[in-house]
């Protein structure tokens, strides 16, 4: 239904263009109207959180509609069974960008094993958002011969993964602010840095989730065009 909604008219070069540009704007009126700047990129269930939860269920919905696309007699023989590991994948990653699943296992762990929490202990929230991505570069590697039939998106996908894990980052240096001290003693300067950090974190994970929209686009395209090449 999206692809139709799209239709042929919109290639993947403008989807992409398109969903960054939205971004942009959405991250421009969130410095802009944030006071302090990073009001919108620190806090939990803002407009940003939704933005974020919106995209990731966009790409759950193009994954899904390339499975669709596949012909098997057997799903779990199908190697088109990817994109339907992957649209899962991401319907959880878009439901723990609203309810916070990795930080309750984060808490989990803690009470579990009895953990003092420490600066290395209070960053395991931030580790297992980092394993979700080492998964999915575990299944797609798993999948890699399905994955050849779309070559044309892997840069974009392999960009994805790097704003991605640069999100992670981040995420880890602004935990808490052990490592900005380790950099400058002006308590002026820390703040700045700290803030724009707390931005940066956010940027990246849009543009993350921006380019995986562009890179599944491009393999759902791909995918419709194989079904009318083969009729």
């Amino acid at each position: 239904m999206l692809l139709l909604f799209f239709g042929y008219f919109m290639n993947t070069k403008k989807i992409l263009l398109i969903t960054l540009l939205v971004n942009f704007i959405f991250i421009l009126v969130g410095v802009l109207i944030g006071n302090p700047p990073e009001q919108y990129f620190s806090k939990e269930a803002t407009y940003i959180t939704w933005v974020s939860f919106f995209q990731l269920l966009i790409v759950a919905y193009l994954s899904w509609g390339i499975f669709k696309n596949g012909t098997y007699t057997s799903i779990l023989k199908s190697p088109t069974l990817l994109w339907a590991i992957i649209a899962i994948g991401f319907l959880y990653l878009a439901l723990d960008e609203v309810i916070r699943i990795h930080e309750n296992l984060d808490h989990i762990i803690h009470r579990v094993f009895h953990l003092t929490q420490t600066s290395f202990t209070d960053r395991l929230d931030d580790i297992i958002v980092g394993i979700y991505g080492i998964i999915g570069i575990f299944v797609l590697y798993i999948f890699r011969n399905e994955l050849k039939k779309h070559k044309s998106s892997l840069p974009i996908f392999l960009i994805g993964f790097l704003f991605f894990f640069l999100m992670v980052v981040v995420d880890m240096s602004v935990n808490n602010n052990d490592i900005v001290k380790l950099i400058t003693t002006d308590k002026a300067i820390r703040h700045i840095l700290f803030s724009t950090l707390k931005i940066f974190e956010e940027v990246f994970k849009l543009v993350a989730e921006a380019l995986f929209i562009g890179a599944f686009y491009s393999c759902l395209k791909n995918s419709k065009r194989s079904i009318m090449t083969n009729e």
